[in-house]
């Protein structure tokens, strides 16, 4: 096997069952030591996971390893070294060697004497550039990589983590400039999908997006990669794939992917790193097409029973946590407008695996009781808000294929990296109904995008928790990048001591206390800390973010800053429309509200100001100027 090969090697070899020949370090062991292995007239030699060494034997014309005097030979997964003139010599029968590595004789690895040509496709020749060997040899393909080298690792991106072009190749998706421009980002209808979410518009994927400005996703883990030895495009690839598109058509494109880089490379297995949506992406490729090809699953991120934000998404739009990132460009009622009819959004919708005795539900209604959804209450109010049936349907069928599938059953080795202790939207309060209707939200332990359990919810051989994590960055972030490589070489016991970011439980990795500010009907909510940094709307209207710690959602009128304690923030306001406004202030302690104070049905002219301080008090009353006065 793998682990337990056969060895024909000299006896004065004492790397193999120690000082054979008992003269301790005196001999050492040399090419033509002994006389190899032949296979006379009618003989059979299957022979598999054996090394092959230190011969040459003579055999009165020749000198090889292997003599093929007649008989039949399938040879797999040999490694010939240090053998003298040939690793094999045929003068009549047949041979087919595969996986085999050749790479140390003296003339030619494989020389054929007699009329059957010998099958020696698919193995390693001690260099990409082929064989030496005589005629009659069928070599071609071969691999082009020492097959003792780590796996082929292919990276696999979340939703919106690819770049998409049109069929002049040029970039839609994500389009920066466009984006920068003030406006209601209108260039994004171009992604827009029929209602039984196929392509209207020729568009194709080109690349992972690595970095934006200044915000690492993929750049320093590619680096940290190519400086342990793998190299771009030879045993290192990239899976860029249209992200609105259902899972399950870009998971046989995975399959062709995976496919086209074993032919590359003659890897009879790859490894994959999986962030975000990419690992649902490969869980939908498991269970499809088995895991023969696929040896190790880095999990980064994963939503593996949905996420709550993507709820946000379908039904009031969201900026994809651009705020966080000095983006402060995407307009949530575009983004609302253009994912209607997105398969991949909607499978990232929580499941029904997501409803358990610890979340019996993530949107309860209280405009008329206590009406806390459950699963399928959840789909109907869906339905009820306008989204798309059909898709709702697909992607609760979509999870009842995958929640449950473990990646061991398919023999492959999975190591998830789940992120913890940013407060990340768990819930969704309906307060009031009507033309402005008030929502409240509840945050709860993950990354700033998938809740902690989620993320948590596949086998694993490892389970790695990353402290304060951010979503979108987290294949880059210090001690994942470094983690990841190491898993990847199998390097033993990864010491995650240097890296503090970095646990193997999540016990002391909860959200932080603070408080959670919002402001409701027509008003914005602006954050400052001490330095002057920003949370809020800029000119453009845009959310930016600019103070780290502090989370920032915007749900229709209702607008939500989470605060961490420890800092004196200044909270200002500006009405935007007449008519009246709450203020709600609740303290988070330990995950759960311990207070809630309510400033109610406030009067607002079109030149309302707001101003008050929060740190680890509550205010007792808040500022009001109506007229500019500063009165």
């Amino acid at each position: 096997t793998d682990t337990s090969k056969i060895y024909f090697t000299s006896l004065k070899d004492d790397t193999v069952a120690g000082d054979t020949n008992g003269d301790g370090a005196a001999s050492l062991s040399n090419m033509t030591d002994w006389n190899g292995l032949t296979f006379q007239t009618s003989s059979v030699g299957n022979v598999s996971h054996t090394i092959i060494r230190y011969s040459g034997g003579f055999n009165g014309t020749d000198r090889a390893a292997v003599f093929n005097l007649g008989g039949n030979l399938l040879l797999d997964n040999i490694t010939f070294s240090n053998n003298y003139q040939y690793d094999i010599y045929q003068n009549t029968g047949s041979s087919t060697i595969s996986r085999s590595l050749f790479s140390t004789t003296t003339s030619s690895a494989l020389w054929n004497t007699g009329t059957s040509t010998i099958d020696a496709r698919l193995n390693w020749w001690g260099t990409n550039a082929g064989p030496v060997i005589s005629d009659n040899v069928l070599f071609d393909p071969w691999l082009k990589r020492d097959p003792a080298l780590p796996n082929p690792v292919i990276i696999v991106p979340g939703i919106i983590g690819s770049r998409l072009v049109d069929i002049d190749e040029s970039e839609v998706w994500p389009n920066v400039p466009l984006m920068i421009f003030p406006g209601q980002d209108d260039f994004l209808n171009f992604l827009m999908l029929t209602v039984g979410g196929q392509l209207i518009e020729n568009v194709s994927p080109s690349s992972i997006i690595k970095e934006l400005g200044d915000n690492d996703f993929f750049t320093s883990l590619l680096i940290t990669l190519e400086t342990n030895g793998y190299v771009n495009e030879g045993d290192l690839f990239e899976y860029p794939y249209d992200w609105r598109l259902d899972i399950e058509a870009t998971a046989l494109n995975l399959k062709n992917k995976i496919d086209e880089i074993k032919l590359q490379t003659g890897a009879e297995e790859v490894d994959l790193i999986a962030h975000s949506m990419g690992g649902l992406l490969l869980k939908k490729y498991l269970k499809d097409y088995g895991g023969d090809s696929v040896d190790k699953f880095i999990d980064i991120g994963t939503p593996h029973t949905g996420s709550p934000k993507s709820f946000k998404a379908l039904n009031y739009g969201d900026n994809f946590g651009f705020e966080k990132y000095g983006f402060d460009i995407l307009n949530p009622i575009r983004t609302k407008e253009i994912s209607q009819n997105m398969p991949a959004v909607y499978q990232l919708l929580p499941s029904s695996d997501y409803f358990d005795s610890e979340t019996s539900y993530y949107v309860p209604d209280l405009t008329d009781g206590l009406n806390r959804f459950n699963f399928s209450q959840t789909k109907d109010y869906l339905r009820t808000e306008g989204r798309n049936s059909l898709l709702i349907d697909r992607a609760d069928e979509f999870h009842q294929e995958i929640d449950s599938l473990n990646p061991a059953d398919y023999g492959v080795e999975t190591y998830n990296i789940v992120g913890c202790g940013t407060p990340t939207i768990g819930h969704f309060y309906i307060l009031e109904d009507g033309e402005h209707p008030i929502y409240n939200i509840r945050y709860i332990n993950g990354d700033g995008t998938v809740p902690l359990k989620s993320a948590e919810a596949i086998p694993a051989l490892e389970t790695y928790y990353v402290k304060n994590a951010q979503h979108a960055i987290m294949p880059s972030t210090s001690g994942v990048k470094e983690l990841v490589t190491s898993i990847l070489t199998s390097e033993e016991d990864f010491n995650i001591a240097p890296y503090s970011n970095l646990a193997m439980t999540a016990n002391d990795c909860q959200i932080p206390n603070g408080k959670l500010v919002s402001f409701h009907s027509p008003i914005e909510l602006h954050v400052y800390d001490p330095s002057g940094n920003h949370a809020g709307p800029d000119e453009n209207g845009d959310i930016e973010n600019e103070i780290s710690g502090v989370v920032y959602e915007v749900i229709d009128d209702n607008k939500f800053a989470f605060l961490p304690d420890g800092v004196l923030y200044n909270i200002q306001g500006s009405a935007t429309d007449v008519g009246t406004f709450d203020t709600r202030i609740q303290e988070i302690v330990n995950g759960e509200v311990s207070t809630t104070t309510i400033f109610a049905d406030m009067p607002l002219t079109l030149n309302t100001q707001v101003n008050f301080d929060i740190d680890s008090n509550i205010p007792s009353q808040i500022y009001l100027d109506h007229d500019g006065d500063e009165v």
